[in-house]
Order: C-alpha cells, then sequence, then structure tokens
C-alpha cells in the first residue's frame, strides 16, 4: 500500500464473544496478519454493539478486550475507530466504555484491576462483587457453550444464556437490589445494567420455557 494510503478492516463475520486468534476468529486473525505485513497503516473498525431489533442482550464481550488490543497493537495496527452507541439499551456499556477506552491507552494493564475499579466505584463495593460475578457467571458460560455472536445475531445466537445461568444472574440482581435499597443512584444504575438481562429473558422466552418445561415437566413456577 501506498504510504498515503490508511488500510482498513473491520471485523464484521467475526464472534464477538471470543477473542480474535487462529482458532476462534481466524479468517480476520489471518487477514490483519496479511495486511500488517503490507502497509504500516492499519485501521480497525470496531463494534461495541450488534445490530438487529432485538439487539445488545447480555453477552460478556469485555473479556474480549485486552487480547485483541494485545494483537492489534503487536501487528501494527495504529487506529482505532469504535462505535458504542445506544447508550440506553446496549449491555452494560457504562461499564464496557470504561474498559475499552483504558485498554486501548494500555492493552497490557491488569484487566481484573479494572474492572474492580470501575465497579467498585459505580456500584458500591459489595454490589461491585455482584456484578463482577454475573460478568465472570456469563462468561464462564460462553466458554462452556461456545455461542457464535455475530454483528447480526438472532436471539437464538445466545446460547450462553440458559435457563440456569439466567436464574443465577437474576438471583445477583435480586441481591444486588437489596444492598443498594437506600443509595437510589446506585440502585438506579444498578437497574439499568440489568436491562440487556431483562431483555433476554424476554426474547429466548421459548427456548428458555422449554428447558424449563423438560426439567419440571410443567411451566408452574417459571421463574423468568
Amino acid at each position: 500500500a501506498a504510504p498515503n494510503v490508511m488500510i482498513e478492516l473491520c471485523n464484521v463475520k467475526g464472534n464477538a464473544v471470543l477473542p480474535i486468534d487462529p482458532i476462534e476468529n481466524s479468517s480476520f486473525y489471518h487477514l490483519v496478519k496479511r495486511w500488517s505485513a503490507l502497509t504500516d497503516h492499519l485501521l480497525i473498525g470496531e463494534y461495541g454493539i450488534n445490530y438487529r431489533d432485538y439487539n445488545e442482550l447480555a453477552y460478556p464481550s469485555e473479556f474480549t478486550y485486552a487480547p485483541n488490543r494485545r494483537f492489534f497493537k503487536e501487528n501494527k495496527v495504529k487506529y482505532i475507530l469504535a462505535e458504542f452507541e445506544s447508550p440506553m439499551y446496549s449491555d452494560v456499556r457504562e461499564y464496557k466504555m470504561y474498559l475499552y477506552m483504558k485498554l486501548v491507552e494500555d492493552p497490557y494493564q491488569d484487566f481484573d484491576a479494572l474492572s474492580r475499579k470501575f465497579t467498585d466505584g459505580y456500584y458500591g463495593i459489595a454490589a461491585g462483587a455482584l456484578f463482577r460475578e454475573y460478568r465472570l457467571l456469563l462468561w464462564k458460560s460462553v466458554q462452556d457453550k461456545k455461542p457464535f455472536v455475530g454483528f447480526t445475531p438472532t436471539p437464538d445466537s445466545y446460547l450462553h444464556l440458559d435457563l440456569d445461568t439466567m436464574q443465577k444472574a437474576n438471583q445477583l440482581f435480586d441481591a444486588g437490589c437489596k444492598l443498594l435499597a437506600d443509595d437510589p443512584v446506585r440502585l438506579k444504575r444498578w437497574r439499568h445494567a440489568r436491562i440487556s438481562l431483562d431483555r433476554s429473558a424476554l426474547y429466548r422466552a421459548k427456548t428458555l420455557k422449554r428447558q424449563y418445561l423438560l426439567q419440571h415437566g410443567s411451566l408452574d413456577g417459571y421463574p423468568l
């Protein structure tokens, strides 16, 4: 590429919940590798959101931020154009944006320390610990179920949001509501963080009810 030409690459066909590597996102991994050998002016266009009418169900994409930023830095990417729109209904947007921007600045920072700093301050120490447990719950389910959450996923794409995970996640949020009952500012933030989980219960209701029916023989007592 000529020195006055910038090449922009965008991973619109990849999996947003697993890192860019030769196994999980091999196509984009090799695309970046090939272009980094041909130019010193690489720009990555990234979406911190997915698109459809029912977009932004609960998905732990933040666990890809550090490995992906390190991969870009080590392959001559100098510029990143990121989209994080839809502030009202995106999945825990404030949390994800904080982590994303910090890891753009320095992708070798301690992810757990950054996560703890934000959540302890934004939700309070006790509720912050519950929030981190919630996100790790989603991440563990992603590793177990290996969903493919692409650029325009359907509700069926979110395999990690199974009945057991949804129930445990809601229990954590219920506990947080009790902890923050006397803190209206943080309680509002906590309820906002729950929106993507509530939307997940609605859009995945058919699958979740089927799982409950198979376990219990009827829908009596369905918890969501």
